[in-house]
């Protein structure tokens, strides 16, 4: 029947092993190329041409935010938080006199006071968007005036001696405007919603140039919009200086090895395709470019001039053997060779990026799916444009003369089988000392200025981490209290047990909430008396303190503490060094606290912050990576078992690059590297490339029928794969950003072991044809 003869052909083309898609697509894509160059060459400019100006339409968005899932819990609460109260991550400007009581002079005071008008004045600021002394009220008890403490700018001895006793007495601005040893002062400046923060921090790193500080007064700036704007700049500034000196060394390499401009020349021209095709397809997309895919560029360069490596040391190789080959019949015999498993080991490539859309993070996805389309378009470029230019240019051009490389293999012998178990299991215990840690402060380089800033901050404040909670409690009292629990002093009573625990805290440096601003605002009410702050026990009196605070500080920044309803209230818990362990410590105390004081009065609690938000961001792309690297280990297993036709085959092609997996991680083990957001990528970025390494060497064994030739034939391109691989990715351990680094100098470690594995990783020599 027609339509069972139809099915039957259809199914040979198809079948694995002697079907179109497994031996002939590749080749025959090739052979027509090779045969058709003038159609191949318009064909790919035209293509140029059309994805070129997507290149202006590229966009950066460099927020941290950007890296947390839309529907993280976290994330939905942070936003939460910001609606009811109002609040904003700051911006922190400091200004640093760089000794104790150093800031309390007349000129340094009036250096704040012009620091703040100029901040004021910038768009989409104003006054209300600053909180310093230059802003807060004074609240005296002998006097209804609430004007600011820099109002008047207290000039004498004796001013300035009051305006001291008047922050300490205040309580709550130390640690949070004025540091605990008085050296320094800050200005909160809160980022409005939809305001671009690249241009803001510039705005503000302006001013801060601008405005003339006294001798020994220095200001730096500090805060997660900094810290998100700066670590998007340093990313940048690696990507303008790694690319160049990635392409420079890859030239020197190439050219020391083939000893050939145009060698060279036609390997490079598939990287230049690359990049204009993949950046401009993204630009005409409308995605933005994100910290992860700001990589993208040192990583395709890499990439791209793999397949041209074993093409070209293929063609050398058999130029050198047979002179009188010409240009066509040398490209021809170079992708008869080579177009399999150049075929198969950019698919492997692609599927370990493609995997990466496993992940719940926007940006995640946004890397995985756009290094695979840069890889397959090498693929497409290699198996077509490449075989082109080779006939194009003839042998001559780009084949040196001689004998070119030799390697004739190592063998281990002795009691190799012992070294390799003790090997293995230092290894593993490296690998079992693996933890997961991280925070966004680790993103900038010990010696940079933004990472002494923060730690200067924190030496001087409570924290430049913070982490925001939402009390909502029921009423437990009369009338009165039913409609506004936070006047109920039993409400009240287990606020303050909850904010001395967070307090206790050994990560916690300070934590300002309604109780602490209520004991504040009595205190001063009261006349300042000695001994402990508390606010009263009588529901009248409470509400007239938060009245108090209403009518001095205005609507709007009481509602930064409670509510318009006082049933919700606002705990702002400042943490120095919010790396992921000890976040996790307190979010843990956290629900212990609230399990303790605030359930049995029916409260609940609702974690918020940029330390919340970037506790959520580490655990899902760490998360999302291990999902990925087991997808794309198990689609590298099934094209490679569908490709060999043996699972034996293909497990034993993902063995050398498992190995080189395994010794990365004991690396980091024994080194005290942590799985983080970036090392944690590096997994199934150096499965899905590492194993290209074995996929070339099994195919030359098929070819030559013995391990020992398969192993001399492959070895030059092999070692040289590896070197250019290792000193791409090795390149950015150059990095500023240190998670960059890292990545990098893990995924070179990676490649270089798993191209020593397949060398001299296996034994023997096979004396029959292999199927």
């Amino acid at each position: 029947m027609p339509w069972a003869s139809a099915r039957s052909g259809f199914a040979g083309i198809l079948h694995p092993k002697g079907g179109l898609l497994k031996r002939s697509l590749p080749r025959t894509l090739s052979f027509w190329a090779i045969d058709h160059p003038r159609w191949v060459i318009v064909a790919f400019c035209l293509l140029l041409a059309l994805a070129a100006p997507g290149l202006t339409r590229l966009e950066l968005r460099l927020d941290g935010r950007a890296l947390v899932p839309s529907d993280a819990p976290a994330l939905l609460a942070d936003q939460r938080i910001q609606q009811i109260f109002g609040v904003r991550d700051p911006l922190v400007v400091v200004i640093d006199t760089g000794r104790a009581g150093g800031i309390l002079s007349a000129d340094r005071l009036r250096a704040v006071r012009e620091l703040n008008g100029a901040l004021a004045g910038l768009e989409g600021l104003g006054w209300g968007a600053l909180s310093s002394l230059v802003t807060e009220p004074r609240d005296r008890v002998d006097s209804i005036d609430a004007s600011p403490f820099l109002s008047p700018l207290p000039e004498s001895a004796a001013d300035l001696t009051e305006l001291e006793r008047d922050i300490a007495a205040a309580a709550i601005l130390t640690g949070t405007l004025v540091s605990v040893d008085g050296a320094s002062t800050a200005t909160l400046v809160k980022v409005p919603g939809g305001v671009d923060r690249q241009r803001l921090v510039t705005a503000v790193q302006n001013v801060l140039a601008e405005v003339e500080l006294p001798a020994g007064t220095q200001a730096f700036l500090v805060g997660a919009p900094a810290a998100e704007v700066l670590l998007g700049r340093h990313v940048l500034a690696d990507l303008q200086r790694l690319l160049p000196l990635a392409l420079l060394l890859m030239a020197l390499v190439l050219g020391w090895f083939f000893r050939r401009p145009w060698a060279v020349a036609l390997a490079f021209a598939e990287v230049l395709g690359c990049l204009i095709f993949t950046f401009g397809l993204l630009g005409w997309s409308g995605q933005p470019i994100y910290l992860t895919t700001a990589i993208l560029p040192v990583v395709l360069t890499t990439l791209a001039l793999t397949d041209e490596i074993h093409l070209l040391a293929v063609g050398q190789r058999i130029a050198r053997r047979r002179p009188a080959v010409a240009g066509r019949c040398l490209a021809r015999a170079v992708v008869a060779e080579l177009a399999r498993p150049v075929a198969l080991t950019s698919l492997t490539t692609a599927l370990a990026f493609l995997s990466f859309l496993a992940s719940d993070l926007p940006p995640v996805r946004s890397f995985g799916s756009w290094a695979a389309v840069g890889v397959l378009f090498c693929l497409l470029w290699s198996l077509t444009v490449t075989p082109v230019l080779m006939r194009l240019l003839g042998p001559r051009r780009w084949v040196a003369p001689g004998d070119g490389w030799h390697f004739a293999g190592w063998r281990l012998r002795g009691r190799w089988p012992l070294v390799a178990a003790l090997a293995l299991l230092v290894l593993v215990a490296g690998a079992l000392r693996l933890e997961v840690q991280d925070g966004w402060v680790s993103g900038f380089a010990r010696g940079s200025d933004f990472r002494r800033s923060v730690e200067r901050f924190n030496e001087q404040f409570y924290g430049a981490h913070r982490l925001q909670l939402r009390l909502e409690l029921p009423a437990t009292g009369g009338e009165a209290q039913d409609a506004k629990p936070f006047w109920d002093p039993e409400v009240l009573a287990a606020v303050e047990r909850f904010e001395r625990g967070l307090r206790s805290l050994p990560a916690v440096g300070g934590v300002l909430g309604p109780y602490g601003h209520l004991a504040a605002v009595t205190h001063l009410a009261r006349g300042r008396p000695a001994g402990p702050r508390a606010p009263p026990d009588d529901a009248e009196y409470i509400r007239r303190m938060w009245r108090r605070i209403e009518l001095g500080r205005g609507p709007d920044r009481r509602r930064e503490i409670v509510d318009d309803d006082y049933r919700q209230g606002l705990v702002t818990v400042f943490l120095g060094d919010a790396n992921y362990r000890d976040t996790a410590a307190v979010l843990g105390r956290v629900d212990e606290l609230a399990e303790r004081d605030l359930k049995p009065l029916g409260g609940r609690v609702e974690i918020g912050g940029d330390v919340a938000v970037s506790q959520a961001m580490i655990a899902a792309i760490v998360g999302g990576q291990l999902k990925s690297l087991a997808l794309a280990g198990l689609g590298i297993l099934l094209l490679l078992t569908w490709s060999a036709g043996s699972l034996g085959r293909a497990l034993r092609a993902l063995l050398p690059v498992s190995l080189a997996a395994l010794v990365s991680l004991g690396v980091m083990g024994w080194c005290g590297i942590p799985m983080g957001v970036a090392t944690s990528m590096f997994l199934a970025l150096s499965l899905g490339v590492g194993v290209d390494f074995s996929v070339h060497f099994m195919a030359r064994e098929r070819a030559h029928g013995s391990r020992q030739a398969a192993r001399a034939a492959i070895a030059p391109a092999v070692l040289l794969d590896a070197l250019a691989l290792g000193l791409g990715f090795g390149l950015l351990g150059l990095s500023q950003v240190p998670a960059n680094s890292r990545l990098g100098l893990l995924v070179a470690l990676a490649m270089v072991t798993a191209a020593g594995v397949t060398l001299v990783g296996f034994r023997g020599e096979e004396k029959r044809r292999l199927p």
